[in-house]
């Protein structure tokens, strides 16, 4: 825009040179004198020059001025309209506290902070829980925290769409079984989608978890305290006998309507898909309590526990005492390391590729005499069998890797695995699994009669580039 000083300059000069050019031609004005030609106002012209060169002059000042406005007003639009489209960008990317979801590009049923209700799913009842979509986007990595108890032999995720003028939904996608995410202590599970749903703002997605099996998926969600909304849909939640129409193609406005509930899982529903592939590491320096472990024991009657900042089995009792991290790796290519301290005629156990319940794994023992890598059935008391072992014996780190290029399990005596390993054992029959569901590590005492256990520390267990 010009501006005032530009106008009053481009003004004076117009009407300066105006007058020049009258000046001008009065200048050229002659009479006959005699038979002679007379300029009787020859002398305006130089005054018609001057005035002329310095109205030009003003003008072009003006006009670089205003250029130079111009300009600095352009980069300063430029600049806002940046701002105002990576502010857009940035709306668009997501950004939901960690308070409300672990995905910034996530929807949610509720924020993860509020979802300390317990929703059970059986065979006979589903659970739902609806997301009403924040912005035009795409949704595809799903997320949610449960743990199982009994029998569980199958779970699924149906996502459907709700039409909220007729109260029908729609299906869009069901998962594959979805089980062996599942421990028996509470813990997040995932699943991405093979294709994105695209979805518009204001769009209401409905997901249904079912299961089958004599016993039950716990989820965390909520219950809601108000009467039915204006609106679809109603609730937050709805429930649903599976047992005969497992996952139908639609289901009608009418049954919807009937069977909305107050109670509704939690879910995360967005489309950052890295935390399924993204490399996990768990640890534990036993500094604190076992509150992310999964205990059990056979015979003593107590867990393990932290005694000095150490993972120990003492006291009086015989038996064994077992315990994996509650969170699995994301992958079969693994390391898993932790500090032995004192080892004595009672060996102490590394668990790794076990199952939620510490029902089949393998296992590392160390004692004073050496080692020996096992393959273990039924358990901490259950069958287990050596496929190698070591004379070597020493207080320090151990480690058991797998990488599945090789099929091959090596055991070193020392958190450095550059070397030579004391075990090394190719799994040509395929007795270790290596999928979802296999994916947990930790750790074992034994004591018998006046010997107690040794002392583990320092445990970790992460997933590694193959």
């Amino acid at each position: 825009m010009p501006s005032q000083q530009f106008v009053g300059t481009w003004t004076k000069s117009f009407f300066e040179l105006v007058l020049a050019r009258v000046l001008y031609a009065v200048a050229g004005f002659q009479i006959d004198v005699f038979g002679s030609k007379i300029s009787p106002f020859a002398g305006l012209k130089t005054w018609a020059d001057d005035l002329s060169t310095q109205a030009v002059s003003a003008y072009n000042a003006a006009a670089t001025a205003q250029l130079s406005a111009d300009g600095a007003q352009a980069s300063a639009n430029t600049a806002n309209s940046g701002v105002a489209s990576n502010a857009a960008v940035t709306q668009q990317a997501g950004g939901a506290s960690i308070y409300v979801s672990t995905d910034s590009t996530a929807d949610v049923t509720i924020d993860a902070q509020s979802a300390s209700a317990s929703i059970t799913v059986t065979s006979t009842s589903a659970a739902w829980g609806f997301l009403r979509s924040s912005e035009a986007a795409q949704r595809q990595g799903l997320a949610w925290v449960a743990k199982k108890t009994g029998t569980v032999s199958s779970l699924n995720l149906d996502v459907y769409s709700l039409n909220v003028a007729t109260g029908e939904v729609a299906l869009l996608y069901s998962s594959p079984d979805l089980s062996s995410s599942l421990s028996v202590a509470d813990s997040w599970g995932t699943h991405v989608l093979p294709v994105a749903l695209v979805v518009q703002r204001d769009d209401v997605l409905a997901v249904q978890a079912r299961m089958t099996g004599s016993g039950s998926v716990v989820f965390h969600g909520a219950v809601s305290s108000k009467p039915n909304a204006l609106a679809r849909p109603y609730q937050p939640g709805l429930v649903r006998n599976p047992a005969s129409s497992p996952a139908p193609s639609s289901i009608s406005g009418a049954v919807v309507d009937a069977s909305y509930s107050t109670s509704f899982l939690f879910l995360q529903f967005g489309s950052n898909t890295s935390f399924a592939t993204v490399p996990r590491t768990i640890a534990d320096n036993f500094d604190g309590d076992l509150g992310s472990w999964v205990l059990n024991n056979v015979s003593s009657g107590s867990n393990l526990k932290i005694s000095g900042g150490q993972l120990v089995f003492n006291g009086t009792t015989d038996g064994r005492q077992a315990g994996i991290y509650q969170l699995q790796l994301a992958t079969d290519d693994w390391n898993v390391a932790a500090w032995l301290g004192n080892p004595n005629v009672r060996q102490s156990f590394m668990i790794a590729a076990s199952d939620s319940s510490i029902g089949n794994f393998l296992a590392l023992g160390v004692s004073n005499s050496g080692c020996a890598l096992y393959t273990v059935t039924g358990g901490i008391g259950g069958t287990a069998t050596q496929v190698g072992s070591s004379g070597t014996a020493r207080s320090g780190g151990w480690t058991i890797t797998y990488r599945q290029a090789s099929n091959t399990f090596n055991v070193y005596a020392s958190t450095d695995t550059s070397g030579v390993p004391e075990i090394s054992w190719i799994d040509t029959g395929g007795v270790i699994p290596h999928v979802g569901g296999r994916r947990y590590f930790g750790l074992a005492q034994t004591r018998l009669l006046t010997t107690s256990s040794a002392a583990w520390d320092n445990f970790v267990a992460k997933d590694m580039t193959p």
